[in-house]
C-alpha cells in the first residue's frame, strides 16, 4: 500500500467514522472559490464515468487533507446537483448542516457501500481505462488530452475507493500535487 494512498485513507476513514467532524469542517470551508470541472463520459449505456478534477493546491492539501476531502466532495455534489461550485449559494446560514445531512451526506457523500481502501492501483487504472474506452474517450476531440492527463497523472496519485451504490458501482478520491480527481465508475442500470 503506498504510504500517500494510506496517509490518505486515515484521514478520510476519520471523517467517515465521525461525521460530525466532516458536518463541521464542511460548515466553515467555502467552496465558491474553487477551480473545478465535471467531464460527463457517460456515453455508452451502461457503462457510466464521470471524472471531475479539482483545484485544491499541493500545499494546501498536504497540510489540509481532511479539509481538502471536504471541500472536493462539496464541491463534486454541488456541480452534480447543477449548483455551481457553491454548495451554500443562497442557502440561508440556519439551512445549511440540514442541508448536508438529509441531502448530500446522503446522496453524494457517503456511499451506499461504504469499502474506504486502498485498491490495487493497476487494477484501478485497468477498470479506469476500460470504462472510457467503452465510452469512446480516448478518441473524443474536446476529451481527448484531459483524458491522456488524468490517466498520466492516476499512475502515482493517491488513490482510495469510497465505495459505491453496489457491487458494480465505484467512486474513488485521488490526489496528485494539488490536484484532486473524483472518479465515479460502473454498470448503471
Amino acid at each position: 500500500m503506498p504510504v500517500a494512498s494510506a496517509t490518505v485513507l486515515e484521514a478520510v476513514r476519520e471523517l467517515y467514522d465521525d461525521p460530525e467532524k466532516f458536518i463541521s469542517i464542511a460548515l466553515s470551508c467555502n467552496t465558491a472559490g474553487v477551480d473545478a470541472r465535471i467531464h460527463d463520459w457517460f456515453r455508452k449505456y451502461p457503462d457510466g464515468i464521470f471524472v471531475t478534477e479539482i483545484k485544491l493546491g499541493e500545499e494546501y492539501l498536504r497540510k489540509n487533507p481532511q479539509e481538502g476531502f471536504v471541500r472536493a466532495m462539496l464541491t463534486d455534489a454541488s456541480m452534480c446537483e447543477g449548483r455551481g461550485r457553491d454548495i451554500f449559494r443562497g442557502v440561508p446560514a440556519d439551512n445549511r448542516e440540514k442541508l448536508l445531512r438529509e441531502k448530500y451526506m446522503e446522496e453524494y457523500i457517503t456511499p451506499k457501500e461504504l469499502r474506504l481502501t486502498v485498491p490495487d492501483l493497476s487494477e484501478f487504472l485497468k477498470l479506469f481505462t476500460q470504462y472510457a474506452e467503452k465510452n469512446n474517450i480516448p478518441n473524443d476531440k474536446r476529451e481527448r488530452q484531459f483524458y491522456r492527463t488524468v490517466s498520466s497523472e492516476l499512475k502515482d496519485a493517491a488513490v482510495i475507493e469510497l465505495g459505491g451504490s453496489s457491487e458494480n458501482d465505484h467512486l474513488y478520491y485521488a490526489t496528485k500535487g494539488g490536484m484532486v480527481y473524483i472518479i465515479n465508475f460502473g454498470e448503471w442500470k
